[in-house]
């Protein structure tokens, strides 16, 4: 792990705000037709979000769920076509068990919960470095 100076940090998310208004204004229509369930921005609303950027570190596989460290570790669950990822800090924020984080990251993966159970579902977990302003 590594921590980024206030400086760095000011400085990523200036980039970060740059680049998705350049991407905003380049692909607002390609993403409304490929992301239904994401609202788009309009013009000037670049201004009023709030940026929090994760910063994955290594993805490594879950063996047992005891594996799993709570507002630590996120998940990435795939089986065959099908992937989900959900960052750490989602499980804190809704207040979810360790059952329920995996389930919820087996729907987002457009998998039925109790997925991950499966043998030929693959189960990996990373850290992330988040910050915002």
């Amino acid at each position: 792990m590594f921590d980024l100076s206030d400086d760095h940090r000011k400085t990523l998310l200036g980039i970060a705000r740059q680049s998705i208004a350049i991407l905003l204004e380049g692909r607002a229509p390609d993403w409304q037709a490929e992301d239904f369930d994401e609202t788009l921005l309009q013009a000037g609303e670049i201004e009023l979000i709030e940026l929090e950027i994760s910063v994955m570190g290594p993805i490594e596989p879950v063996v047992t769920i005891e594996d799993i460290v709570l507002g630590r570790d996120g998940l990435i669950i795939s089986r065959g076509r099908f992937a989900g990822l959900l960052l750490p800090q989602v499980a804190t924020e809704y207040e979810w068990d360790c059952e329920t984080f995996l389930d919820q990251t087996c729907l987002k993966a457009g998998l039925p919960r109790g997925a991950w159970r499966a043998k030929d579902c693959r189960v990996e977990k990373f850290s992330a470095i988040v910050f915002g302003e």
